[in-house]
Order: structure tokens, then sequence, then C-alpha cells
């Protein structure tokens, strides 16, 4: 492709008449091997004046050289398209359309789209869809669930892990050196308080506080220490002061200030975010359904990434793009910067999304992935294809590729369960529109509309349940789209509670809940191959909770459950002792009576038994 630009119609025609008088001279080598030649008309300036304004736009200049017009209100520009295997340009590397700004009805519009040939779409980013409405068709290729080897591989691994051990697979030892190293650092910035030092066990207690704050809140972070007994918590007391808990609050960092790049705005917490990526990765994407939605953190301060959406749940905040599986498991999330966010231009920003989150997976064909119609579009289905990925998602009506369907307004006429389909035989995608409470449109490259299935719905009319017809890529749709709301809800259920004053806390309180709730689910899918009951998310996360606070503690727990001690507790080996109780209750172990307990588990325990229950393994 060539083009340049002229000042003059007259210039113009000087040129076209005799080529050798133009100083470029590889124009002038090239103007004759040209497959095709146009002249656009430019749009004028806003100030621009001109005496003959009478200009026909459906006029072919090129027709007959003889007959220009004496001025134009714009520029005019000059295109040459080659041929890439005669061009002698080396620079040009494939043909392009160009369409007039401001002229949708120019001749130059109507002229490059009429002069596109064959062998220039070819160079496209994607074949131009061949829709039919034939059921005679199928996939070449389908996706293989390999999900329950990769489930056993993983129980084998971690499926005897205790819900504190399941959580240190994500915030392990090197995270939490992590923090304490760039904590330590930044607090050493402060003339203040130039001594000030943390160290693993103490983050570990204060991450236990923040954990607790999601399933005992209170209106202020300093009724956790108050003496009244409606909000004083014993358990946080005995772990931890409030003055110490605040400083180390004050100069928390997961960064290097000195080192941060100035183009993310997400610097404060990107190295922890991409530590936590690669560990949710460590056991690979081993679900066969996933899905990909976005899921907002609330946060109501001022910054630029700052989003706000109508009609959501969270309607201030900062998003979030995530990749699950279909029951809720995290595999990867990316913050969202806003507008500024560099992205491929052949793609808008959901494709651009969905094209970076499925870049982690390794084996495309073991995996399917549904995302909505923010997202889908008739070019990302024929990408995803190429790139060998399963993907489903519901269609907005201008991304469809002009698929071959009933018009929504005429469907809407039809009765409920209707259904319409086509199938783009060029690249293998299916169209599938179905009639509901609205009008739901999904492109597949891996399922169709057969086979029928039945939806339960409610007739008005009849006041009563009747079932209508639903495709199976609909249903396919609503069965695994849910994972990030899953996700999502779990982690709103007991989120941190504890607020802080900079911008980036709330991201930083996220991807501790992150953690949790993705061990959470990991211990859910271990116990559910298995074949076990799973802890419910509040056990576990008092569980966890109990064992951060406890663990490796000098001082004495008095908060204790009446159930049984926390595993972690009870094996822990320090600050187990025995004392004489006033009342004459149940051993533990022999369940005789005993007059004897153990000061920190606060469970009554014969001498002789005392030792045998704090060594003997207990299965969870």
């Amino acid at each position: 492709m060539y083009r340049k630009k002229f000042l003059s119609a007259k210039e113009l025609e000087e040129l076209l008449m005799n080529p050798s008088s133009d100083e470029d001279e590889e124009l002038n080598l090239n103007l004759d091997a040209a497959l095709h030649t146009n002249i656009i008309i430019l749009p004028p300036k806003n100030d621009a004046v001109s005496d003959n304004e009478d200009i026909d736009d459906n006029e072919q200049l090129l027709e007959d050289r003889n007959e220009f017009p004496n001025e134009l209100a714009g520029e005019v520009e000059l295109e040459c398209m080659f041929d890439d295997l005669n061009s002698q340009n080396p620079e040009i590397n494939e043909p392009e359309v160009h369409v007039s700004p401001n002229k949708p009805n120019s001749a130059s519009t109507s002229q490059n789209v009429a002069s596109t040939s064959k062998k220039e779409l070819a160079c496209l980013p994607y074949k131009l869809p061949k829709w039919s409405k034939s059921h005679r068709v199928e996939f070449s290729k389908k996706p293989t669930d390999v999900s329950s080897e990769n489930i056993r591989a993983i129980y084998d691994k971690i499926g005897n892990f205790n819900p504190l051990e399941m959580l240190e697979l994500f915030l392990d030892s090197d995270i939490i050196n992590f923090i304490v190293d760039h904590t330590n650092a930044y607090a050493n910035i402060d003339k203040n308080n130039p001594t000030f030092k943390t160290d693993g066990n103490e983050i570990r207690k204060f991450i236990g506080i923040m954990y607790f704050s999601g399933l005992h809140t209170v209106p202020q972070l300093d009724l956790y220490w108050s003496n009244q007994q409606v909000f004083g918590c014993d358990l946080i007391k005995n772990t931890m002061s409030r003055d110490r808990f605040r400083k180390i609050k004050c100069y928390l960092h997961v960064c290097d200030n000195s080192k941060i790049d100035p183009r993310d705005k997400f610097a404060k917490v990107s190295l922890l975010n991409n530590m936590l990526n690669e560990r949710f990765m460590q056991f690979g994407v081993f679900c066969h359904h996933l899905s990909i939605d976005e899921q907002m953190i609330p946060y109501y301060g001022r910054h630029s990434a700052k989003m706000f959406i109508r009609g959501k749940p969270i309607r201030f905040g900062y998003k979030y793009w995530n990749l699950c599986s279909h029951d809720g498991y995290l595999f990867q999330f990316i913050p969202y910067g806003g507008a500024s966010s560099e992205n491929s231009s052949e793609f808008g920003l959901g494709e651009n999304v969905v094209l970076r989150l499925l870049s982690k997976i390794d084996k495309p064909s073991q995996h399917t992935v549904t995302f909505d119609n923010f997202f889908t579009s008739h070019k990302l289905i024929y990408r995803l294809s190429k790139l060998g990925y399963f993907a489903t998602g519901t269609v907005r009506e201008n991304r469809t590729g002009k698929a071959v369907l009933t018009d929504p307004k005429q469907m809407k006429k039809k009765s409920r369960g209707s259904m319409d389909f086509a199938f783009d035989k060029e690249n293998e995608i299916a169209a599938v529109r179905w009639n509901d409470n609205s009008i739901v449109t999904v492109l597949s490259n891996h399922l169709m509309d057969q086979p029928i299935n039945q939806a339960k719905r409610f007739d008005r009319k009849q006041r009563k349940h009747i079932n209508i017809p639903m495709p199976n890529a609909i249903r396919q749709y609503n069965v695994t789209m849910g994972g990030v709301d899953l996700f999502d809800n779990a982690t709103s259920n007991y989120r941190i509670r504890i607020r802080g004053k900079k911008w980036y806390w709330p991201l930083l309180t996220n991807a501790l809940d992150a953690a949790l709730v993705n061990a959470w689910k990991m211990h859910c899918i271990c116990k559910k191959f298995a074949k076990e009951t799973s802890m419910s998310q509040l056990e576990f996360r008092t569980f966890v909770v109990d064992a951060l606070l406890r663990s490796e503690t000098n001082s004495e727990p008095v908060c204790q459950t009446e159930g049984s001690p926390n595993v972690v507790v009870r094996f822990d080996s320090m600050k187990h002792t025995v004392i004489k109780t006033e009342k004459r209750l149940r051993c533990r172990k022999c369940s005789s009576q005993t007059i004897f307990s153990c000061r920190k588990c606060n469970i009554p325990l014969h001498p002789k038994c005392f030792e045998e229950y704090h060594t003997k393994a207990l299965s969870l």
C-alpha cells in the first residue's frame, strides 16, 4: 500500500498525466504496476472555504483523467494498492482498505471495498464466515476431559492436609518473608521509628487477626481490645497488643518504593499479585470447565483505576478480571487500570482480556472456557479455535459475524422456547438463538443446539410451571458460567473488615481473602474426590484463624470453644501442662472422671492420658 497527499487536484492531475515529473522515484516506479489506484477526497478543515462545492461524491475520477474539478474544499490523497508478489517496494507486507473519515458514502469507500480481491481477504485477521442452516454438520475437534486424573494427582499429594496447611500452599514462607522484608524496609525510612522490626511469626498473627475480622466484626478497630465484654475479645488481646497491631498495619508493605514502575497503576501490589498467581497455578489448570468474568473490589476513595458500574452489587471499586473453574477456584486474576491499559489494537478490551488469561493454559484441548457477551465476538471465537481453545459465550447482536438467525424482534413474537440455529462452515462456529425471558444468542466452537433439553419455567397465563425446550449450548453455558460468581460470593461472605486509609489497602486484603478462599476450595475438591464431608467455609476459616492466633503463642488463650481443640494447637508441643480443676469431668481420652485438664487446650485429661492425647495423630 502506498499513499501520498496533495494540496490540490491540479497537482495530482499533473502527476497522473506525467508520472516522471514526481520527485518520488518509488511512486514513479510502482504506479504502472498498481493493481488498483484510488483517489480519496479528504474532508475539509473547519475553516476551509471553496468557491466550487458542487462535487459529486460518486464520481470516479480515474475513469477519465481529463475531467478534474478545478478546486477542492480539502486535500486529496492518492492510494495505490500493489500485489505482494509483484510489488517493487520491499516494505509492503499486506494490502489495506482505507475508508475516508466522515465520508461513509464516498467513492473511496465503495470503490475500496469493491476492489478487495479474494487474495486480500485471506490476509485479514480471520476468514469471513459462511453461514448454513443445515444440521448435517459437526465439529472436527472436541475437548477431552482429564480433570479426574488431575484431581487424583492433587489428592495423592495434599489430600490429608489440614486447613492451615492448605492455606500455606498459597501463603507460604516465601510470601511471608517477602512481606516481612518490605515492611521492615519501609519502616526504616521513617526516622521516628528506626528500630521497628517484625518477623514471620508476627506477620502470621497479624494476618490471623485480619481473617478474624471477617468472622467477628466490630464498628471500630480498637474495640477488639476493649474491656467491655460486648466488644472485647480475649483471643485478640492475648495474641497482640493494639498499638503493635496498628504499627504493623501502618508499615505493612509489599513493594520497594524506589523501584516502582510509574506506568503501572497497581505497582504497590503487583509483585504480590504475581506471586499469588504463580501459586494458584502450582497444580496447573486441573479443572475441565473454566469461566471468565469480572470481579469488583469495594473502594470509595480516590484513584484513577476506580470504576463505577451501574446496576452491580458493588458499584464503586477496583475491577479484576478472573479466570476460575466452574466451581469457583481462582486460577488467574488481572487488575484493570482503565482505558490507559495496554491492549492489542486488533481486538477490543474484552477480547484482549480473554486472550491474556487463557495464555497461561498449557493444554487448551483439555478445557472448555465460558464467558458472557462483554467478551464474546465471532472474531474472538475464531481466534480461540485457531489457538486450540474450546469456547462458548453469549454474544451481542452486532458481534455475531452476521449470523443468519431470526431477527430478535421477530423471534420475540414466537412462543417461549422457540430457537434458531446457524453454522459457520468456514470456521466451524455454531450460533444458537433462544427465546426465554429475553432473546439469548450464543456462539460456540464445540457446542450446538442438539440435543434439546428441557427447562422449567413459570407460565403466568396457565399459572403453573411448564417445561420448554432448551438448546444444549444454552444449557452448558448456564452450568459452566458461574465460577467467578461463586468465587466472588465466597470472598464477600467473610471479607476482611479492617479498613485502611491507603488506596491499595483493599487490594492487599482482597489478595489475602483470595488465598484463603482458594485454600477452602482446594479442601472441598479433595474431600469431594474422597467422597467425604467437607468443612463449611465458616468452619474452615475458624480453624485457620484459631491456628494462626494460638500457634506458638506465649500467652494463655482463655476463649476456648467446647468442641475438639484445633489440631495445630493440640500437636504444637508448646505450653501444654496438666493443671487441677474444681469440677470433675470426663477425660477426653478415656472418658472416665477426672479433676485434671490441659491448661492450653482447656479440656479434661488424666495425667496418664496427657502424653498420648498430644502425640497421637488425629485424622481429619
